[in-house]
């Protein structure tokens, strides 16, 4: 998502968001002339959708209208989001663009979410790199419980995780969001002495994504588990050793990734308010 798509697609979901909060209001979606959708905008949106139906007035109305490019009339089937807006249009996906990605949601760590995230590539993903990724995919969706939102004023309803996932052309693509606090919000609570280090580094308003580099290099958990907190600098590790793996790392304004090894920063004018991980990954590519 290039930096204006971002500012558009943000200040869309807020409009929803505050006019779909309001009880009694009539509210139209239209998707009839939307030509393009890509994976992480998309993702974002439709955790957004989740988190707008849940939150909703009952007196308030939420329908869309639906598009007229099949694609991506395709592509919102796949994911769920006609039938929040209680479509149930039959249509079957079967662009090659559409029909392998794979949408799950849910709250904690993996356990029973396996087989609709990674059972579908056992066989196809070499086997170091599905337990090295499935540690720290783990450790991302059980850090969305215990560091991305606050549990004491969170409904059930509003502390989940969502992901993407496809394998195209020998390559597994993820996409991982949740809504939380963010890593640049959540850390002065969650993890003060990794804090106070961040602080001490670089200065008293330290940039997303630089807060967000120095919790990816972190291994220290705030649990005070060895086998725990190490959940992104696993995934980053995996990247960095995976010939042609990326990794991109979304938290509020800052973005981290990983591309040919190499680390890069950006900062945005606008925050997702939360968190959202993208990896590609060779599935036949021998971890170095």
């Amino acid at each position: 998502m290039d930096e204006i798509a971002r500012m558009e697609l943000l200040r869309f979901i807020k409009t929803l968001s505050e006019v779909s909060s309001q009880p009694g209001k009539r509210v139209l979606v239209d998707f009839s002339r939307t030509e393009n959708m890509v994976a992480d905008g998309t993702l974002l949106f439709r955790a957004h959708i989740c988190r707008i139906f849940n939150n909703k007035p009952e007196s308030t109305k939420v329908r869309c209208k639906l598009p007229q490019n099949r694609k991506v009339s395709q592509v919102l089937k796949q994911i769920g989001v006609l039938e929040k807006f209680g479509k149930f249009q039959h249509i079957q996906p079967d662009h090659k663009d559409v029909i392998h990605w794979r949408y799950a949601q849910g709250a904690g760590a993996l356990g029973e979410k396996y087989e609709e995230i990674l059972g579908h590539y056992d066989g196809v993903i070499t086997e170091a790199l599905k337990e090295r990724f499935y540690v720290g995919l783990t450790e991302a969706m059980t850090n969305t419980r215990q560091h991305a939102y606050d549990i004491e004023t969170t409904s059930s309803n509003d502390n989940e995780w969502w992901m993407f996932s496809q394998e195209k052309d020998q390559i597994l693509y993820v996409v991982f969001c949740d809504l939380g606090m963010g890593i640049p919000g959540s850390l002065p609570s969650t993890q003060p002495g990794l804090w106070r280090r961040i602080i001490e580094k670089l200065g008293g308003a330290p940039l997303d994504s630089a807060v967000i580099e120095e919790a990816v290099t972190s291994s220290k958990s705030r649990t005070g588990k060895e086998h725990r907190g190490k959940g992104l600098k696993q995934l980053a590790s995996v990247v960095e050793n995976t010939r042609n793996g990326s990794m991109s790392l979304c938290s509020n304004c800052g973005r981290y990734s990983i591309k040919n090894g190499k680390p890069l920063k950006f900062d945005y004018k606008t925050s997702i308010n939360g968190t959202m991980i993208s990896w590609s990954l060779p599935i036949r590519q021998p971890i170095e």
